[in-house]
């Protein structure tokens, strides 16, 4: 495992964490920071996970279209790492404010907008754990040699291309979140 996703896993399971004792707690007083705050903390983490989350797509795409190892592996070891500095904080400030908010509409389970794209999130996130991760360490793994100039090997192309695959999926169903959630 990449030290990247290792700290990846560590800030969501953080944050993860604490909104479970938020849940379980039953967060019924004033949240700790104004309502405007809340929403502006949601909307950054929004604007983080998304920009994210489009950006390394397109960057690994145009990395790939150069046909240079050295830029491709480049490429895979700092999608790995945007996930630590953007995808993750994103997540968590999206969550954890999004829960504070939920409260003035009867918790995130109380209108169908919310809990919308509280489950569209929840797969997003979903597809993110279970496929992108583990592709992103691979192609990192596999790209080691592209460091050095050398050829990357066929199953980096099989994996970034699986990768590409999930990951528009993941990205997909936090668009239609945030659509939800603008339009209800």
């Amino acid at each position: 495992m990449q030290p990247s996703t290792k700290w990846t896993i560590g800030i969501v399971t953080t944050g993860t964490l604490i909104c479970n004792v938020i849940l379980v707690l039953g967060w019924q007083a004033e949240p700790p920071l104004p309502y405007l705050w809340h929403k502006s903390l949601h909307l950054t983490g929004m604007m983080l996970l998304m920009g994210n989350i489009i950006v390394t797509g397109f960057w690994m795409f145009t990395a790939e279209r150069t046909g240079d190892p050295r830029v491709i592996s480049f490429a895979a070891k700092m999608v790995d790492w945007a996930d630590v500095w953007f995808t993750a904080p994103g997540v968590v400030l999206l969550a954890l404010n999004g829960l504070f908010l939920s409260n003035g509409f009867g918790g995130f389970t109380g209108t169908p907008w919310l809990l919308t794209a509280f489950v569209l999130f929840s797969i997003a996130g979903f597809l993110w754990v279970v496929f992108c991760i583990p592709l992103q360490n691979k192609m990192v793994r596999l790209s080691a040699a592209g460091a050095e100039g050398k050829p990357l090997p066929p199953e980096f192309f099989r994996a970034v291309h699986r990768w590409y695959f999930w990951g528009i999926l993941a990205t997909i169903t936090p668009f239609v979140a945030l659509f939800v959630m603008v339009l209800k």
